[in-house]
């Protein structure tokens, strides 16, 4: 049986991102950049921390838990600077895809895996969104297919819409324009399982309405 982290110090940071003085370089030079969420650090106080496995390991791989600051989690110190993280789940996750973090947004994309993928037992993830607090909140239908979120409770794939809100679907459609609060989409559901008409979506509330 696995033993929960414990997080003791600055070094077990290092450990728990998997690449130790890489990571030190990376952090502290102004002439190196790489993108935090590649390290594991979603944003909005979440962060993917990776396994102690041989995968991990060997094959260069980002298989993780995910945590969440806390005031009575375990303790890490940065910098001079405390943190308590608590785990949020025991679901394994890796960052892909188009995964860019939480930034402002209430949902980021992972890769969420039933277990970690090996010779003998395969497994090419599912992608999906989840909140702030590590619930999934929308999983695509296989791994060759990737959700578009567009903010707020917006998400698409495979051409259809989806309110991050309710879960269920509302639209079908090749086409869309985005502005900076609605996205119009000219739905053309070929099995007539929506409405057609162009949708204009309100990207904040789900909110839509059709015009022939």
């Amino acid at each position: 049986m696995k033993k929960e982290p414990v997080f003791e110090g600055f070094d077990d940071l290092l450990k728990m991102f998997n690449g130790a003085s890489y990571l030190f370089d990376t952090i502290f030079s102004h002439t190196k950049f790489i993108n935090p969420v590649e390290l594991g650090v979603l944003g909005q106080n979440v962060y993917l921390i990776p396994l102690d496995i041989k995968e991990n390991k060997e094959r260069n791989m980002r298989y993780g838990k995910l945590y969440k600051e806390d005031p009575n989690g375990n303790p890490i110190t940065v910098n001079e600077k405390t943190i308590h993280l608590r785990k949020l789940s025991n679901d394994i996750f890796r960052v892909g895809g188009m995964a860019s973090g939480f930034k402002d947004r209430p949902y980021c994309e992972l890769i969420y895996y039933k277990n970690v993928s090996t010779d003998k037992n395969p497994d090419l993830g599912t992608h999906c969104l989840i909140d702030t607090e590590g619930k999934i909140v929308f999983k695509c239908e296989g791994a060759l297919h990737y959700p578009h979120y567009y903010g707020g409770v917006i998400v698409s794939c495979n051409n259809v819409y989806y309110n991050l809100k309710t879960g269920q679907p509302f639209a079908e459609g090749h086409h869309s324009i985005k502005s900076s609060q609605f996205i119009f989409v000219e739905c053309s559901s070929y099995r007539d399982k929506f409405p057609k008409g162009v949708y204009k979506i309100n990207i904040e509330t789900g909110d839509y309405e059709i015009f022939d």
